[in-house]
C-alpha cells in the first residue's frame, strides 16, 4: 500500500528534456550530494532493467546535473556504470584522473569549485566500489558481465561478491 501512495519522481520545471529535481519544484542547484542520481546508486531502485522512459529521465539528469565533487565524485560515477551509460568507463577515469594527486589520494573538490590540496579519504573508499560496478552488477538475481566496460579494452577480475554472497570471476 505504501509504495502505491509514493509520488513520481520531481522535476525542473520546464527542463526540457526532463530532469529531476530534489524536491517538488526545485530549481537546478549544485550538489555536494547528488541527490536526484542517489535511486539509481547507491540504492539501485532505479537499474539496467528499469522501464526505458525511467532510464532516460536519470541519464538527462546525470547529463545536466552540476555539482562540486566530494561524495557526488562516487554517486554520480556509480550511476553512470549502473545506467551503462555508452561514456562510462572514460568518464570516471577523466574525473578520476582530474582529481588524482601525485600520493595517489584524491581532490574530491572540481568542476570550477576548486581543490582540497590536502585529499579527502572517506569518499575516495568508494573508488574500489565503482571500478567493481563496471565490471559485474548483481540486481534481483541477474549478474551482468562488464556492463560498462569498453568493449575494446581487456579486462578481468576474480570474486567479485554478487547478491546472496555469490562470488564471481571472468
Amino acid at each position: 500500500h505504501a509504495l502505491s501512495i509514493l509520488p513520481d519522481y520531481p522535476l525542473v520545471p520546464d527542463s526540457d528534456p526532463p530532469v529531476i529535481s530534489d524536491v517538488l519544484g526545485g530549481q537546478p542547484i549544485t550538489f555536494n550530494v547528488a541527490v536526484p542520481a542517489l535511486p539509481v546508486f547507491p540504492s539501485g531502485v532505479v537499474n539496467w532493467w528499469s522501464p526505458e522512459e525511467l532510464k532516460q529521465l536519470f541519464i538527462n539528469t546525470l547529463e545536466t546535473i552540476s555539482w562540486t565533487g566530494y561524495n557526488s565524485t562516487m554517486i554520480l560515477s556509480g550511476a553512470r556504470a549502473r545506467l551503462s551509460m555508452p561514456d562510462t568507463h572514460a568518464w570516471i577515469t577523466g574525473i578520476f584522473k582530474e582529481r588524482q594527486m601525485p600520493n595517489g589520494y584524491f581532490r574530491m573538490m572540481g568542476g570550477g569549485f576548486g581543490h582540497d590540496h590536502r585529499g579527502n579519504y572517506s569518499e575516495q573508499v568508494a573508488a574500489a566500489g565503482i571500478v567493481s560496478e563496471m565490471l559485474m552488477q548483481s540486481v534481483e538475481g541477474i549478474v551482468r558481465l562488464f556492463p560498462a566496460w569498453p568493449g575494446h579494452l581487456d579486462a578481468r577480475f576474480e570474486r567479485l561478491l554478487a547478491e546472496g554472497g555469490f562470488e564471481i570471476s571472468a
